[in-house]
């Protein structure tokens, strides 16, 4: 069994509770971008796409996961780092690949999901194109450090 957990989508629901509310779609947005790091609401069809790809053959190998379609708006707001905490205790002892399409949740990912136990390792992957439409992959390899600052 896998879940989907949807942020802020945008849907016809959303339309009218806007209006009754006496706000703009505009509004709604500006709200929406405050709190995603992708800076917008979701989409119902970015939703439906991670539905869809849990439900094919791609993910026969994937059980008890939880997807998360929501603009990484848990990573910003309050106790997030309780939520990341979490989330890289799921992933002790796992191999996880996590593909994200903005440079600015790479890093922030890259940084929160840095090892942080003897034995643990980050492998960062940054796949970019040549204006000449040429693939360049470039690997980075993290592994555990005690923190000087306060081991010291």
């Amino acid at each position: 069994m896998n879940a989907v957990g949807p942020g802020p989508i945008f849907t016809p629901f959303h339309a009218r509770r806007i209006a009754a509310a006496g706000e703009t779609v505009e509004q709604y947005n500006a709200k929406a971008a405050q709190g995603t790091m992708l800076k917008r609401p979701g989409r119902p069809e970015e939703v439906a796409a991670a539905i869809l790809f849990l439900a094919s053959d791609d993910a026969c190998y994937i059980t008890g996961a939880l997807l998360l379609v929501d603009g990484a708006v848990r990573h910003i707001q309050r106790h997030s780092q309780v939520r990341i905490a979490r989330f890289a205790a799921l992933l002790r002892d796992r191999q996880v690949v996590i593909a994200v399409h903005e440079r600015a949740l790479f890093d922030y990912l890259e940084v929160e999901l840095s090892p942080a136990f003897p034995g643990d390792s980050l492998i960062a992957v940054e796949m970019t194109r040549t204006f000449e439409a040429k693939a360049v992959v470039t690997p980075r390899a993290f592994g555990f450090e005690n923190d000087r600052a306060i081991a010291a």
